[in-house]
């Protein structure tokens, strides 16, 4: 049968097949071109200048452009991609704000405690001084708050949650807080602690509560009083903050308590000396 004929049998004219071929063709044509090959191909096309840190984000903004793009995610792929091509242009680039998400009401607190941390050592100079880890730090938290949005895949929110602790725990780290903890400071012979530790220790709670890692707390004191005192007063402070991160919906049996006196000082001074950094506790995550 010519086609003639089988069009005239369907009721079809050619000249319409054609038209919604060529309809079709146009379709997947600007597919390839707008979702396809831009902006990921040009991204994955770019060549990275600028310091090390910028560089790193690069790298790790494209992974995140790709995975998303094998998802079938166009948007955030798209906005991934735009990330690093700025990245790679020397740009500021900074994590993504909380506004630019429709996030689920009770993952707020966390989410805000995590970015005002990262944003604290990235203006202290984080991106300097740990650029790999800030550079991860930064886009493993945009991929925790990319999942959280979506709140489809529990599994791909825990891992981007715990890549950015691990790695704001390693620009810390590298910025002289020890094992990245969260640190408070106390008053000459005090327990208490004051608003702006109160707000560091909720900052800690959030991420503690959100994380499966375990909680260490460590009490310290400085070189000022007898050893016995400074024993008891360490504890007493390391029980204090102990007992906010549970006030505040730490479960008790992931936290680890530890207290050492002026055994352990931060700064090094001599023997009886007062020192305002060695009076403190830490908190840190832990596996």
């Amino acid at each position: 049968m010519s086609k003639k004929i089988w069009f005239a049998v369907l009721g079809i004219s050619a000249p319409f097949l054609i038209s919604c071929a060529e309809q079709g063709q146009m379709t997947d044509a600007w597919i390839k071109q707008n979702i396809y090959q831009e902006p990921y191909a040009a991204a994955a096309a770019a060549e990275p200048k600028g310091p090390e840190f910028n560089r790193q984000l690069y790298e790790g903004y494209l992974a995140l452009a790709a995975t998303e793009r094998e998802e079938y995610d166009w948007a955030d792929s798209g906005a991934f991609s735009k990330k690093a091509l700025a990245a790679a242009d020397d740009q500021d680039v900074g994590p993504d704000s909380l506004f630019d998400r429709d996030l689920p009401a009770e993952t707020r607190d966390e989410l805000s405690a995590a970015r005002s941390d990262l944003i604290d050592v990235l203006k202290a100079g984080a991106g300097d001084k740990a650029p790999a880890s800030a550079a991860e730090a930064q886009v493993s938290f945009d991929c925790w708050i990319q999942e959280q949005e979506e709140n489809r895949q529990p599994r791909d929110i825990a891992a981007c949650r715990e890549r950015f602790q691990i790695a704001l725990g390693q620009v810390k780290t590298a910025m002289g807080q020890p094992s990245g903890a969260h640190v408070v400071y106390f008053k000459t012979g005090s327990a208490d602690f004051g608003k702006a530790q109160l707000e560091k220790l909720m900052k800690a709670a959030a991420l503690a509560k959100g994380s499966s890692l375990k909680v260490r707390v460590s009490g310290h004191t400085d070189g000022v009083g007898n050893p016995a005192k400074n024993d008891a007063l360490s504890e007493a402070r390391a029980k204090a903050v102990t007992d906010l991160l549970i006030s505040a919906g730490v479960k008790a049996e992931r936290i680890e308590a530890k207290h050492y006196g002026a055994a352990q000082p931060a700064v090094e001074t001599k023997p009886g000396a007062a020192e305002a950094k060695n009076r403190r506790v830490e908190v840190q995550l832990i596996r």
